[in-house]
């Protein structure tokens, strides 16, 4: 079918205006161009009405018409969600919920309420996961439950997801990369608590050097000197006095204080 472009730019005023267009006889129409009349309910007949005309044209009841389009919509809604899937897009909403419930648990944990604490991290794991959100945000999560699990005696577990949120950092900022020196120093005191001496050392000695990397001696003196007296307690039970005291030395150097305050110490086997 032809198009009368002629109508079209006449009354293209009217098509922004209203989305349709009149022919001369009065018929309203759809689209730019003159086509095939589309019957039209007059002004005054309410909404009500003109639902109840279409639905016996179509030769259905009202009730019919609302669950096609209820269908409709439900069929609409899953397909925009396999699209997002298939795309692999950050669902705003999972953004919001993840640091929700990520900050419910850092406030269980400063409460002390462990296992509550973990049951948001788990929450905010899910949500990382579900809203396609980066690695490190489930890297985050998973570090989460891994510190909360380890607080609850569950050392093998907490082992395990540690190391899963290294992989998992990995794959933004490559191996050692963006916050594995807080995973290492982590595994550090994990295996203090757990009673090997021998790979807390050897974890501390890996977590030192990217630390420095980020100038975390500077940033954060009052920590980097807790870290290293911690790791000077755990040279002492290996037996490597020598090296513990020059460590104490370097601690004393950096900062008088104490151990900082949001370092959490995971109990040990007796305490349990």
């Amino acid at each position: 079918m032809g198009m009368n472009m002629t109508s079209c730019r006449a009354d293209f005023a009217t098509v922004m205006l209203s989305g349709r267009m009149h022919n001369p006889a009065g018929q309203m129409t759809c689209g730019y161009c003159v086509r095939e009349p589309v019957s039209v309910v007059p002004a005054g007949v309410h909404r009500r009405s003109r639902v109840a005309t279409s639905c016996r044209q179509r030769g259905i009841s009202p009730q019919q018409s609302l669950s096609r389009t209820l269908r409709s919509g439900l069929i609409v809604f899953c397909l925009a969600g396999f699209l997002l899937t298939l795309a692999g897009c950050v669902n705003p909403l999972n953004v919001g919920e993840f640091e929700r419930y990520t900050d419910a648990g850092l406030r269980l944990e400063k409460q002390g309420d462990y296992a509550g604490a973990r049951r948001c991290f788990i929450r905010s794991r899910a949500a990382a996961v579900g809203g396609f959100m980066p690695a490190d945000a489930e890297s985050c999560a998973v570090y989460n439950i891994a510190r909360m699990n380890g607080m609850l005696g569950y050392f093998e577990v907490a082992e395990r997801q540690l190391k899963e949120s290294l992989q998992l950092e990995a794959k933004v900022y490559g191996v050692d990369g963006g916050h594995a020196s807080m995973r290492w120093f982590e595994l550090a005191r994990l295996y203090f608590a757990w009673g090997r001496y021998t790979d807390s050392v050897a974890a501390y000695e890996h977590a030192f050097p990217l630390a420095d990397q980020l100038d975390a001696q500077k940033l954060e003196p009052v920590k980097y000197a807790a870290c290293l007296g911690d790791f000077a307690d755990a040279l002492d039970k290996t037996g490597d006095v020598a090296r513990a005291k020059q460590a104490r030395v370097r601690a004393a150097s950096l900062c008088q204080q104490s151990a900082s305050p949001d370092i959490l110490y995971y109990p040990t086997k007796s305490q349990q």
